[in-house]
Formats: structure tokens, C-alpha cells, sequence
């Protein structure tokens, strides 16, 4: 299982770091989960790493699972088609 900390602050700035991350745990293998306590929203390029991400999961038949996700997070990640 790969653990990601999706950070609070994860914006364009930093979003090379974030993307860099998320390619390091679709290395390792089983579950992808990721955790979403410290981010109070996403903007649209955290988005698009998520829906490749997804994308990827699917393809390889891994699971991704979105821990301690805010009501509006989960609705942004549903709308998406993430999960």
C-alpha cells in the first residue's frame, strides 16, 4: 500500500513536487490511498494529477481509496469521476 499526504497548500507553485510524488507511489504496489487531512481545497491542476492517477489505477487494477476528505473535496472528487 502507497500512502500519499496530500498536502494543504498544493497549488501550480508546487505542483511538480505533488505530481512527483504521486508517480513514486504508483511504482510501489497494492492500494494507492490518499489522505487529504490538511487540504481545505483543490484547484484544478491537483485535479488533473488526480484524474491521471486514477486513470493509471484503473488500467493497472489497483485500488485508490481518499482518506479524511472534506464534504466539498469528496463532491469535487465524485464530479471528476475519480471515485
Amino acid at each position: 500500500m502507497a500512502q500519499i499526504m496530500v498536502p494543504g497548500d498544493v497549488s501550480v507553485k508546487n505542483i511538480k513536487e505533488f505530481q512527483q510524488i504521486v508517480s513514486e507511489a504508483l511504482e510501489q504496489e497494492g492500494v494507492i490511498v490518499l489522505n487529504f487531512h490538511e487540504v481545505k481545497r483543490v484547484d484544478l491542476a491537483v485535479m488533473q494529477i488526480l484524474i491521471a492517477l486514477s486513470s493509471a489505477c484503473r488500467e493497472k487494477g489497483r485500488g485508490l481509496r481518499i482518506r479524511s476528505a472534506s464534504k466539498e473535496i469528496k463532491n469535487q472528487i465524485r464530479i471528476c469521476g475519480i471515485i
